[in-house]
């Protein structure tokens, strides 16, 4: 199970945007503390505390529609989705700080993105723009146990 962990890793250490995308691959909440308890994770703690401390107090900017697929790279509406898509890579960040650290501040913030996300969002079937949605679909593992039932209700749908 390390290895794969580790080979996931490998796939994500590409900077592409200002949010650091090295912590974009989301595993099982149990393998992230498996793997750090054994110490293997010993030299991304620090990484991931510098990433996490630059979107620490950053706030959600979801948008209703994705517009991604078939898209040149330089249409108007997909840089301004790729805006909103930042949303994402913080999402993950969020989400191994609370693995990692069970830091009630990351939980929260994966609750508030997570929740602006679910409540904005309009759906069209697109799997291939929705798909950039699925920091989301992992959130809820977390979410769900400490989410009101409303909360609850309105992740469950888009999880």
């Amino acid at each position: 199970m390390t290895s794969i962990l580790l080979v996931l890793f490998s796939f994500g250490w590409l900077q592409t945007g200002v949010v650091s995308t090295e912590f974009s691959t989301l595993v099982h909440p149990e393998i992230i503390r498996e793997t750090a308890h054994s110490g293997r994770l010993s030299a991304l703690r620090n990484q991931l505390e510098q990433a996490w401390s630059g979107i620490r107090t950053d706030e959600p900017n979801p948008a209703e529609e994705i517009h991604y697929e078939g898209l040149l790279d330089n249409d108007p509406e997909r840089v301004k989705t790729l805006l909103h898509l930042e949303d994402m890579d913080k999402l993950a960040l969020f989400y191994w700080h609370y693995a990692l650290f069970a830091d009630e501040y990351s939980l929260r913030k994966m609750r508030d993105f997570s929740l602006s996300w679910a409540k904005t969002f309009h759906a069209t079937g697109n799997p291939i723009n929705e798909n950039k949605l699925l920091p989301i679909v992992y959130s809820y593992f977390f979410l769900k146990i400490k989410s009101t039932t409303a909360g609850a209700t309105c992740l469950g749908k888009m999880a």
